[in-house]
């Protein structure tokens, strides 16, 4: 077991929200730099792939329009603790266990071995913490909108969102706590 309270695993795209759009630090300095702070604790950790998916954006910026870019990647890299550095040996195991079954439950979501979704998703159900996401819902579930849970509403004949799965419609299957940016700067009463 971790020797801190883990508040949650951050996704790729609450880290671009943080550094390049919502809350760019030239705009939020003292924001950018209490959520630093948070993690400096391990409140909210990250993983690997998470980093690897930052640095090939900010390596081939034509591929995605509101992508990171090398600082955003740097200060992720200086920033937040990796889950495979701090959890016991026996619980990595078991994250890599069930990144594998979630990723081969949802072949519509996880388009190959290094997306970072299902690790993440699967982080926080071993450590028992939310998942920290900027993504919104594609699959309407009951009780969404009472829970405050937005979702995005192009949806196909079937009424399926084409294309991959989101975190969001994973985590809400699987019972896990979500927490967008500001639910997040919320419970570790950070403010600016």
């Amino acid at each position: 077991m971790t020797l801190f309270p883990i508040a949650g695993v951050i996704d790729t795209s609450s880290i671009i929200h943080l550094r390049t759009d919502r809350y760019a630090p030239d705009v939020f300095p003292t924001l950018n730099r209490n959520v630093a702070s948070v993690a400096a604790t391990g409140a909210v950790l990250s993983i690997q792939r998470v980093i690897d998916e930052l640095a090939d954006q900010a390596e081939n910026p034509s591929k995605v329009s509101h992508g990171a870019d090398m600082p955003t990647l740097t200060w992720a890299k200086d920033t937040f603790k990796l889950v495979h550095q701090v959890v016991p040996l026996a619980d990595y195991e078991q994250i890599i266990e069930l990144t594998h079954e979630i990723a081969r439950e949802h072949k519509r979501w996880s388009s190959n071995e290094t997306d970072a979704d299902p690790m993440v998703i699967a982080s926080a159900e071993v450590l028992r913490c939310a998942v920290i996401s900027g993504e919104l819902a594609t699959q309407p579930r009951a009780g969404d909108a009472e829970h405050g849970e937005k979702t995005r509403l192009e949806r196909d004949e079937s009424g399926l969102i084409p294309g991959k799965r989101k975190i969001p419609d994973v985590r809400m299957e699987r019972g896990i706590p979500h927490l967008d940016l500001l639910a997040f700067f919320r419970s570790q009463h950070l403010s600016f």
